[in-house]
């Protein structure tokens, strides 16, 4: 099987392209509208992506050729002055046949049976079908004329097997065949639709079936969701140690909830580990955080400092030097800024955390993932925590940020709730949900 990938101004002309390249035979397997990234396209008009797969041909049919010649009989033969009458005082009345079912144009048509399988070849159809237009003496038309009606019915019945397609894929690069067990297509197709990368997809699909191939006890699905497992790795949430501080750092971009996760985190602490807790704000730039850390340190009865300067943060550091654990928030900035990445730096270095902790939203695309984790690409080790997981319904972003990134996933969060929002990561039930369809 081969898939290919198109990318038209429009609908229209996306097929209009799989029709002319590829021919009836492409099947249509998902379409989407894509918005080119940068201001410039910040309001242009987006663009489709058609994904459709095809089985190669030597020979590839005209598409349209046998519905056009049958529409010309049909013209010929229904003629009020048909060269075989009168012009002038015709014969006969054209009598009123079902119309065939002609795909719109830049629509692909599944495989049809060719006419010569039906017994009827164009000569045939155009005979046949003026025999039935001409008037006799209460004769019955012929079996052939009904078989007409069959191939309008089939054509017909087209447009349903291929929507049925439509909702099946989503994209897989264009000019790279793909030939997997229908059982691993299956899952396959259901990571893409939970928007795990292609590339990533289709590497542990080849995965699977080279163990499918070596064990025969063995079960696709089974076989992938423990792919997926090892790819998640073993969670790591946050390990305390008795009558010896840690100090933990949270990282991440802007708008990814960073604030109330470490909110959430020092309250699940608090509440049910019965730990003493501090809080750290290093976030000077925005009065809200402030604001919201303040409102839970009142509510916690914890310690909160605030620190403008690195000065500020040891000073902090020595007054909470009884407290179980010691939460730092940090500023979010726009990927790749180097003075945070500076800032960041001497964080690292004045507090010497014992685990950082890196929030990335789980609808982020993957191209901003890729820029957020390139840009704390510096800090040596981390662990991860997925933000916002109620906001989407495609969880595959995790695999691909974990296995981006290669650090371990710890907490996943999905909604606003403190402190019940927050849980240690589930793998089994992200790998269970990335191959749900």
């Amino acid at each position: 099987m081969l898939v290919k990938k198109y990318e038209a101004k429009d609908m229209q002309q996306a097929m209009d392209d799989i029709i002319k390249e590829l021919g009836s035979e492409a099947v249509i397997l998902n379409s989407r509208k894509i918005r080119k990234r940068g201001l410039t396209n910040l309001f242009a008009k987006p663009f489709v992506e058609v994904m459709v797969a095809y089985e190669p041909r030597k020979q590839r049919e005209n598409p349209r050729k046998a519905p056009a010649a049958l529409r010309e009989a049909a013209r010929e033969a229904y003629s009020p002055y048909s060269s075989e009458t009168n012009p002038a005082e015709p014969e006969y009345m054209p009598q009123p046949i079902a119309p065939f079912s002609i795909l719109p144009t830049g629509t692909p048509a599944a495989k049809t049976e060719p006419l010569c399988a039906l017994g009827l070849d164009n000569g045939a159809v155009l005979a046949q079908t003026k025999a039935h237009s001409l008037k006799s003496n209460g004769g019955a038309a012929p079996a052939e004329v009904h078989k007409i009606h069959d191939i309008d019915s089939r054509i017909d019945s087209l447009d349903h097997v291929i929507n049925e397609f439509m909702t099946k894929f989503t994209h897989i690069k264009r000019d790279i065949t793909y030939d997997f067990s229908p059982e691993v297509e299956k899952l396959v197709i259901a990571m893409c639709e939970n928007q795990v990368r292609e590339e990533l997809a289709l590497s542990l699909a080849k995965e699977a079936e080279e163990i499918l191939k070596t064990r025969e006890d063995a079960e696709a699905y089974e076989v992938m969701h423990n792919l997926i497992l090892d790819n998640l790795g073993t969670p790591a949430p946050i390990a305390t140690k008795k009558y010896k501080q840690k100090i933990i750092l949270l990282l991440g971009p802007t708008g990814v909830g960073k604030t109330t996760t470490l909110v959430k985190l020092a309250s699940t602490f608090v509440i049910n580990h019965k730990k003493r807790v501090g809080i750290i704000n290093t976030d000077t730039y925005r009065i809200a955080a402030h604001e919201q850390l303040r409102t839970y340190a009142d509510i916690l009865d914890i310690p909160l400092g605030i620190a403008y300067r690195m000065e500020e943060v040891a000073t902090s550091l020595g007054e909470m030097s009884s407290r179980d654990l010691v939460f730092i928030d940090t500023a979010g900035k726009r990927p790749g800024d180097p003075q945070h990445r500076e800032d960041i730096r001497q964080i690292i270095s004045g507090t010497h955390p014992e685990e950082i902790f890196l929030c990335v939203a789980a609808p982020t695309c993957f191209s901003s993932i890729q820029e957020v984790v390139d840009t704390y690409s510096f800090i040596g080790d981390y662990k991860l925590i997925l933000t916002k997981l109620d906001e989407t319904r495609y969880h595959g972003m995790a695999l691909n940020t974990v296995h981006y990134a290669k650090k371990p996933l710890a907490y996943v969060t999905a909604g606003q709730n403190v402190p019940d929002d927050l849980e240690t990561a589930n793998c089994e039930a992200l790998a269970g949900q990335i191959l749900e369809h």
